[in-house]
């Protein structure tokens, strides 16, 4: 019984030293100025001035008409706190030692998917088009039948379109209140779509115009990263941004030694 009294005593008296030392302020204390950076890191910084471009990527997987970005995505913000509500009252609810076996709400989706159904988008797996972001050289790619590439980007001329307004937003934020399960921007085939429709002009000849749509590619991603809100748009922005250059040097390379 003598050992478990001394380590009694021993921890008491470690307890009491440590007490001492916290009291006594020889630990260094957290400033004002670390509390206040503290506080800093807590908050969301007000987002960049000019358009946002969530509208647009929200839309992007779905044929919503142009110019109705907007005000679906106002619909699916008039929907998401009852979804939320259900959300929460299904899987934030006490569970019983049986277990919940009821389904609960899906994710979250837009009205526009049974609205408008699903955008066009390129087929995959076909030897005239680059098949991921991540192809190295889709010049080579789209020269393997020009026509057939052609015929597949003029079935995604709405997307293409699409993208060329984001070119006038300057960053993503979204409108949803944070939630565990809250919705993402839709992401698409932008990248894929972008890169092909580059590759064929600078097939066509246009080796300017294709460096020029890469080149904003990649501003407008590099862009974005300025101030998202969540962390997949700021790696998508960091994908979009790379591959755009990457893809812009493999066509700079093979261009003429004029070409600017």
């Amino acid at each position: 019984m003598r050992w478990i009294l001394r380590a009694l005593l021993v921890a008491a008296a470690v307890a009491i030293a440590w007490l001492g030392i916290v009291w006594s302020g020889v630990l260094p204390r957290v400033t004002p100025e670390q509390r206040a950076a503290l506080a800093f890191l807590r908050e969301m910084p007000p987002p960049p001035p000019g358009r946002n471009a969530f509208a647009l990527l929200w839309a992007q997987p779905w044929a919503v008409p142009p110019g109705r970005e907007a005000a679906i995505l106002a619909e699916d913000l008039a929907r998401f706190d009852a979804w939320a509500l259900a959300w929460d009252a299904h899987y934030r609810a006490p569970r019983d030692d049986g277990g919940d076996t009821r389904e609960g709400p899906k994710l979250f989706g837009s009205i526009a998917v049974e609205r408008y159904g699903r955008r066009a988008s390129l087929p995959d797996g076909q030897p005239w088009l680059c098949n991921t972001e991540w192809d190295t050289d889709c010049v080579a790619a789209v020269a393997n039948d020009p026509d057939a590439a052609r015929a597949s980007l003029a079935g995604v001329a709405d997307s293409i379109a699409l993208a060329a307004l984001l070119d006038q937003s300057s960053h993503v934020r979204s409108p949803f209140p944070p939630h565990i399960a809250g919705p993402l921007p839709g992401l698409g085939d932008w990248g894929r779509i972008a890169l092909n429709a580059a590759a064929l002009r600078a097939h066509d000849g246009d080796v300017p115009g294709a460096l020029a749509d890469l080149c904003r590619m990649g501003t407008t991603w590099r862009r974005f990263r300025a101030g998202p809100d969540t962390l997949v748009t700021d790696m998508v922005g960091i994908a979009y941004a790379t591959v755009a250059v990457q893809q812009a040097l493999a066509i700079h390379a093979t261009a003429p030694a004029d070409t600017p």
